[in-house]
């Protein structure tokens, strides 16, 4: 994986556009721009956070035939969210939740499942266990006794509820910005602490691992509910976001035509009708990847290189590839993610990486 192929994934993935309409007349619009790094360490062993966000991207799309995060969530009200906080993922956490653990809607860092254990019957369990895992600290994991004593634990932690993480199991990266404030300070910046101290700040990018609930045992995660839409209730679910941009945001739509496109010294959206596409879904997938292009005009994102994008340059593939992302993200979202429309968007995406 080369650097540009590195950022131009991350890039693409930090700056999606969110749609999740709530109720019939209202929208709620995330625009994520993730900030860089500040750090002057080069250490290879040392990995930054986009790097490791982006090597578990591109190692699933090259290796599926299919977009993960577009076949998952195809039911109504469900989306991914931390079992604690109940506070639901949002832009690139929305994407890596859906896309590395389609099936999981509730996660949590080990630190929170190791807090499920604060009560006298599961400290009981977890100090029995712990002379065994001692004892098959020293055996070979290819022999029946390693096999029996695991077996022996499990059964120890299941009887004292002891909640715990699957043997194997491995996090997920959840990414998130501290806010940090600096002054000038002859020449050099100085971290501060507070903002009325400053000169500006900065974002400092971290991230933490968690894990999904089918690999957490012994707790009581609710049941999902879901509830499946019918074709006139996905339309109109379209629709409503595409409205609400026009309303909120100024959004201009022209329709007519054989060419879908994007227009930035007009700002404008060009559609041919609905009634030349195969489906309503094939309409709707085309509209959202134009929709996420307009994101990219100067008043909003600012995300065009001022020489244009001629066609296969990098700046270009760039583009295509934030545009088809969010496509199939928004795709998810609205429930109108069809096989075919998953198999051309991993082919598209393969293409441009």
């Amino acid at each position: 994986m080369d650097n540009f192929s590195c950022t131009v994934i991350f890039f693409c993935l930090t700056l999606l556009l969110l749609l999740i309409t709530t109720g019939y007349t209202h929208i709620v619009i995330f625009f994520i721009i993730q900030q860089h790094i500040m750090s002057n360490k080069k250490s290879a062993p040392n990995k930054s956070v986009d790097e490791i966000v982006t090597d578990k991207v591109i190692a699933l799309i090259e290796e599926k035939q299919e977009l993960v995060w577009q076949k998952c969530w195809q039911c109504a009200g469900i989306s991914p969210k931390n079992f604690v906080s109940k506070k639901p993922y949002r832009g690139i956490n929305y994407f890596l939740a859906t896309m590395f653990a389609p099936d999981s809607e509730y996660f949590m860092t080990f630190n929170q499942i190791n807090d499920q254990n604060k009560n006298e019957k599961a400290q009981k369990g977890i100090e029995l266990v712990k002379p065994l895992y001692k004892e098959r600290k020293q055996l070979d994991k290819t022999t029946p006794e390693y096999e029996a004593l695991t077996a022996r634990i499990i059964k120890i932690k299941d009887e004292y509820n002891v909640a715990y993480l699957v043997e194997g199991s491995s996090g997920l990266p959840i990414v998130y910005a501290n806010k940090r404030y600096y002054k000038i300070v002859d020449g050099k910046r100085k971290t501060v602490k507070t903002e009325e101290e400053s000169d500006g700040y900065w974002y400092m990018t971290r991230y933490s691992n968690v894990f999904s609930q089918h690999d957490i045992m012994n707790v009581d995660f609710p049941k999902t509910e879901v509830v499946e839409m019918t074709e006139k209730q996905k339309n109109a679910k379209c629709e409503a976001t595409i409205k609400a941009l026009q309303e909120f945001k100024g959004l201009k739509l022209q329709f007519g035509g054989d060419v879908a496109s994007y227009s930035p010294s007009l700002d404008r959206v060009q559609m041919p009708e609905m009634k030349h596409f195969e489906s309503s879904e094939a309409y709707y997938g085309v509209m959202f990847h134009e929709l996420i292009h307009w994101t990219g005009h100067n008043t909003r994102l600012d995300r065009f290189e001022a020489t244009g994008t001629q066609f296969g340059s990098k700046s270009y593939s760039k583009e295509e590839l934030v545009a088809e992302l969010g496509s199939g993200i928004l795709a998810a979202e609205h429930q109108i993610s069809t096989e075919a429309l998953q198999e051309n968007s991993a082919a598209y995406l393969k293409n441009w990486l």
